[in-house]
Parts: C-alpha cells; sequence; structure tokens
C-alpha cells in the first residue's frame, strides 16, 4: 500500500496563513472576502493547492494589504508584480506629493509631517522645526 507525503507549505502558502492570523481572521471569514470555498484556502495554506495570479490578487485584497505588500505576495507565488513602484522623485509622483504640501501647510502653525512606509521622514511643513 503506497503513501503520500504532505506537501509542505509554500512560501505564499505559510505568508497567507500567518497575516490571516495577525488579522484574526478564519479561514471561512478569508475565503468569503477572496470569494472562493474555506477548502481551497484551506488547500492553499498547506501546499495542497497552488492558486493564479487572480486568486493571489484576491487574497491580498481581501487581506488588505498594501500594493508593496501585494507584489511580494505575487513574487513568493511565483508571479511577477502587478503594480508599479514610482521613486519618490519621479514625475508619477508629482500631484501627489504637491497636495501632501499643500496639507502640511493647512496644518500651520502647528507641526506635521509625512512618514514613508519605514518611519522615514518625507516631507515636513515650517513649523516642524518647533519640535526638533
Amino acid at each position: 500500500m503506497a503513501t503520500t507525503a504532505a506537501a509542505a507549505p509554500t512560501p505564499f502558502a505559510r505568508e497567507v496563513r500567518r497575516r490571516r492570523a495577525l488579522r484574526r481572521m478564519s479561514q471561512l471569514e478569508l475565503a468569503t472576502l477572496a470569494g472562493t470555498t474555506q477548502r481551497h484556502l484551506s488547500f492553499i495554506e498547506s501546499g495542497r493547492s497552488a492558486p493564479g495570479r487572480a486568486m493571489v490578487i484576491r487574497l491580498s485584497e481581501s487581506l488588505g494589504l498594501t500594493l508593496r505588500e501585494r507584489n511580494s505576495m505575487l513574487l513568493s507565488a511565483g508571479y511577477a508584480a502587478a503594480y508599479a513602484e514610482s521613486p519618490a522623485g519621479s514625475a508619477a509622483v508629482g500631484p501627489a506629493m504637491e497636495a501632501l504640501r499643500s496639507i502640511l501647510t493647512g496644518h500651520l502653525p502647528y507641526p506635521a509631517v509625512v512618514a514613508g512606509p519605514r518611519g522615514e521622514l518625507v516631507l515636513a511643513n515650517a513649523a516642524f522645526g518647533v519640535l526638533t
């Protein structure tokens, strides 16, 4: 009688389970949000099923991940990143940076800052000198 070895969880499978646990979601809750079944999600998390690109994106969206985190999830599942990332000084980011400057100016005379995803200082208003 032959026995079949259980598939080892992939990096993607481990990451989905970890992020779901961090959000204290059940498999059923996440599966419902992602438009799949709890059984299919269980197979994905155990490594028994390899999710398609669309499923990776739906799970990432359902977990409320940032675009950078969604790209990371796609890469861990073996797919190319779906969301472009623009450097802070690029023309594509210009309108957003201008809007942030306007908001910071609106907070005067109170100090205000804009921090990046890793806590780095991106922008500050003129009153920021009071804090430092």
